[in-house]
Parts: structure tokens; C-alpha cells; sequence
């Protein structure tokens, strides 16, 4: 699984004690999913600009924080919310109480302690 990069923009040249909670989240979260930069919001955005004067922005799969108008087309990372990992194509994350139907038939997990502990059948 690739590591996707969350740049973190600050208000201004002070991180606030919010900011800081915020960016402790998305470090929690960051191993080894994540790569978290923190940058300051309150500087022009950019890494120069295109021949056309448009701002050459950094790449990143995500922003959180209070990022840019330039980076509004990129998906926000809510840390207390985080999107669900990219766990690969023949694997799947189930949760204790999901139903999942496959053919009629209806398996309902149970989790305890991280493990699946018990799947019940149920035909429909």
C-alpha cells in the first residue's frame, strides 16, 4: 500500500494549541499509512508559479487544517473521521454486528479483541 502524503496548513505563523491537537491526530494516524507535512496557510500557496502565473502547488493526496483555495480540489482528511484504508483488492474490513449478504445467504460477524470470533449463517 503506497503512503499518501496530507499537507497540514496553519491560519497563520503560530500554531495554535487546536492546530497542534489536530496535527497529533493525523501523526496517531500517520504510521504507516500517512505522511503528515505541516505548512503555513497564511503564506501565498505554491512552490513558484506556471508559465502562465498560476501557482505550482505540492502534490498530496489529501489537505487538512485550513488549507489554501488553491488546494479546494483536493479531499479533506478529517482525522476524526479518517477514510478507510486501502486494504487491497482480495481483502475486506468487516465490523462486529455487519450483515453482509452473498447469494441469498447472510453472514453476520462477531469481534472480540481485533478477531473475528463467530459468523453466523443465515439463509434467505
Amino acid at each position: 500500500m503506497a503512503t499518501k502524503k496530507i499537507i497540514y496548513f496553519t491560519a497563520g505563523s503560530v500554531v495554535t494549541s487546536a492546530e497542534k491537537a489536530d496535527i497529533a491526530a493525523l501523526n496517531a494516524l500517520a504510521v504507516p499509512a500517512y505522511s503528515v507535512q505541516v505548512s503555513n496557510g497564511s503564506v501565498p500557496a505554491g512552490l513558484g508559479k506556471t508559465s502562465d502565473g498560476g501557482p505550482v502547488l505540492e502534490t498530496c493526496d489529501y489537505v487538512a487544517g485550513s488549507a489554501p483555495a488553491e488546494y479546494s480540489d483536493l479531499p479533506t482528511f478529517d482525522p476524526d473521521d479518517p477514510p478507510a484504508p486501502d486494504v487491497g483488492a482480495s481483502r475486506a474490513v468487516v465490523a462486529d454486528g455487519q450483515e453482509i449478504e452473498i447469494g441469498g445467504t447472510t453472514y453476520t460477524f462477531t469481534i472480540t479483541g481485533g478477531a473475528i470470533t463467530a459468523i453466523a449463517v443465515s439463509e434467505g
